[in-house]
């Protein structure tokens, strides 16, 4: 893999999520072009308590287009706010971590056309054998996780419940 760009990214900065969204237009990341990718807090920011040790990867990725331009992955991961978004390519802790204004960075690789899958695959490996669990927002993907379905979602769960595990002081 060979870094092709990194890019500092945060609401209400030079560089926030409408950029991410104009890098379909980029050449560097036009239709045929294999890459992956890493999404992680900006070194400002407090690294995440992982189970072996501190770090900052919050998601990798892989992204290949045969027709349309494959940088259009990115501006998707970001929903337009926390309440609203439609697309299942958008990432809820990303979008999260955005609209509340954390410094993000990303992180975009070359990869050889047959191995960008297996380049993301060995990635998270690592990730899980340094850190002891997968980068945080990976798998918050998906019809089950549009922004609009986790803020609408009704939580039928007792009360009892939600206060011994999900309330703290």
């Amino acid at each position: 893999m060979q870094l092709i760009e990194k890019f500092a990214i945060k609401k209400g900065s030079v560089f926030h999520r409408k950029h991410l969204l104009a890098l379909g237009r980029d050449d560097r990341f036009r239709a045929g072009t294999h890459l992956v990718y890493i999404y992680e807090l900006a070194p400002s920011e407090q690294a995440i308590n992982y189970p072996c040790r501190l770090g900052r990867v919050l998601y990798v990725g892989e992204a290949s287009r045969a027709t349309l331009p494959t940088g259009g992955r990115f501006g998707q991961h970001i929903a337009v706010s926390l309440v609203s978004g439609k697309d299942p390519g958008s990432n809820i802790t990303l979008t999260q971590y955005y609209h509340l204004g954390t410094a993000l960075e990303m992180s975009v690789y070359q990869a050889p056309a047959q191995e960008r899958k297996q380049c993301e695959r060995d990635l998270l490996m690592y990730h899980v054998k340094v850190f002891g669990a997968l980068p945080m927002a990976q798998g918050i993907t998906g019809p089950t996780y549009l922004v609009t379905a986790v803020h609408s979602h009704g939580t039928p769960l007792p009360t009892e419940v939600i206060n011994r595990h999900f309330l703290f002081s």
